[in-house]
């Protein structure tokens, strides 16, 4: 009888782990023209706020996410404009949020994929997949939704349509 409880509950026990455990993915959804979808699962993004120096403004900040691809190197999403440090961080928390709560995640962005990987100086550490090299490929982010149709906008935020125009791609 003791045996069956120990049983009982190591099974439960792994039951546990092994449904909090998803295997991480990345999948190109569509590309047409210039315009790009993934779809990935959340451990394949770390996001970030760089400190950017300008002329006329002083100190800004530059929003960065990067993403591991399906060759194990990473790429850049970049917002094309600069946020004081505030906005930046609130972006960085509403994102992480919808992170968070999707276990599958739908990335938009614009800019040519088919530049040949570069693997360079750059690495970036993941955490549930340790450190990934750089491969020097960047595209401009324009949003990211989890299937809880939690969305973020690069220029809308959380307004609709989420994501805009052209997405989703249309085959």
């Amino acid at each position: 009888m003791e045996n069956l409880k120990v049983s009982s509950v190591c099974a439960m026990i792994l039951g546990i782990s092994f449904a909090g455990c998803t295997t991480s993915s990345f999948k190109l959804l569509n590309q047409k023209d210039m315009a790009m979808e993934f779809l990935i699962t959340p451990d394949r993004i770390i996001l970030e706020c760089e400190r950017v120096e300008t002329d006329d403004r002083g100190v800004v900040a530059g929003f960065l996410m990067y993403v591991v691809d399906d060759k194990k190197t990473s790429f850049t999403m970049v917002q094309t404009n600069t946020l004081d440090r505030e906005s930046c961080e609130r972006r960085i928390k509403k994102i992480e949020r919808i992170l968070s709560n999707g276990r599958q995640i739908y990335l938009a962005g614009i800019g040519d994929f088919r530049e040949p990987r570069e693997l360079g100086p750059r690495k970036y550490t993941f955490p549930r997949l340790g450190t990934i090299e750089h491969n020097g490929r960047s595209l401009q982010f324009i949003a990211v939704k989890n299937e809880l149709n939690q969305c973020f906008g690069a220029f809308s935020a959380e307004e609709p349509p989420c994501p805009p125009e052209p997405f989703p791609i249309k085959k």
